[in-house]
């Protein structure tokens, strides 16, 4: 695809206890898997479908308050996708002030080894399914992910050091 490429090393997730008050706050009573990537500090949270993962509505707030046993500093949740998708994801980071994230590069870092070895491919197309939207091609390269996909430049500058 045309666009914009990024080389990302791999950040792997392991398999922990789910923290209840965390997927409580975003109304979630279901789950598939819960994984926590200390490398990235994201909670990982697998859905059973797309239309759960669209139907989540965090409580904000509740997600700062909850306990944090493994020092996330975001939440994300995934789910198989649909149509052309292979995965779809959103992402929440209140705890840094963005409650959710329109797209984000560095959560793929973790989804794209954890799908490849549910969905045995190495080459894949993502959705981030916030608000905005966007599509992501990944590629698990060894230890590195690329990410490719669509950019607009909404700032540029000059940075001296």
């Amino acid at each position: 695809p045309n666009g914009v490429q990024l080389d990302f090393p791999v950040n792997i997730s392991h398999k922990v206890e789910p923290p209840v008050e965390a997927i409580n706050s975003l109304g979630i009573d279901e789950w598939v898997d819960v994984q926590y990537s200390p490398g990235n500090q994201k909670l990982m949270i697998h859905l059973d479908n797309y239309e759960t993962l669209k139907s989540v509505e965090p409580d904000f707030q509740a997600l700062v308050d909850a306990d944090n046993p493994y020092g996330w500093r975001a939440v994300m949740v995934t789910s198989s996708g649909f149509d052309e998708y292979d995965f779809v994801s959103r992402h929440f980071a209140p705890l840094v002030g963005v409650d959710e994230d329109p797209v984000t590069g560095s959560n793929h870092t973790i989804l794209t080894p954890y799908w490849s070895k549910i969905l045995g491919k190495k080459s894949m197309k993502a959705y981030q399914a916030s608000k905005r939207g966007g599509i992501l091609y990944v590629e698990l390269e060894d230890n590195r992910v690329m990410i490719s996909g669509q950019s607009i430049t909404i700032i540029k500058g000059t940075i001296r050091l």
